[in-house]
């Protein structure tokens, strides 16, 4: 028979386990154009450190949610860059006489958020925020 202080130490021990032991926090968000205040409709979002990488895929009222180890998992305390990548309108161009179909792109975003030195763009995990909203300017 185990003792009660037994018992009660596995129980701790299983409860952070279920509730993460990681520290990592679920961060969701929501990317608009600064000009007008609509959201950006597609493309994926990272977080980014020098030794750690995360994503989220951006749905198409501009919202997120941030994955790392699985898609929705969140993200370990610390200051990330962010980037944000494939962020085209494609369309499909069916040429004339039955040709090859080919994909025209068109970015919708200024191209300096696809990389973290240019994006502007960064954000801190400190465990309490757990929703960050990125504004982000039109392609020229």
């Amino acid at each position: 028979m185990m003792s009660k202080k037994l018992l009660i130490s596995f129980a701790l021990v299983g409860m952070i386990f279920v509730f993460g032991c990681s520290g990592k926090k679920p961060l969701r968000g929501k990317i608009t154009f600064s000009d007008d205040g609509s959201p950006l409709p597609v493309g994926a979002i990272y977080f980014e450190t020098p030794t750690y990488s995360a994503s989220g895929v951006i749905e198409k009222d501009g919202t997120y949610i941030v994955g790392s180890d699985s898609l929705r998992d969140g993200l370990p305390k610390g200051t990330y860059s962010v980037v944000i990548r494939g962020a085209d309108e494609i369309t499909v161009i069916h040429p004339p006489g039955g040709g090859m179909p080919r994909e025209n792109r068109r970015p919708l975003i200024d191209s300096k958020y696809q990389n973290p030195d240019t994006s502007g763009l960064s954000f801190t995990v400190d465990g309490k925020t757990r929703k960050f909203d990125f504004q982000v300017d039109r392609a020229k």
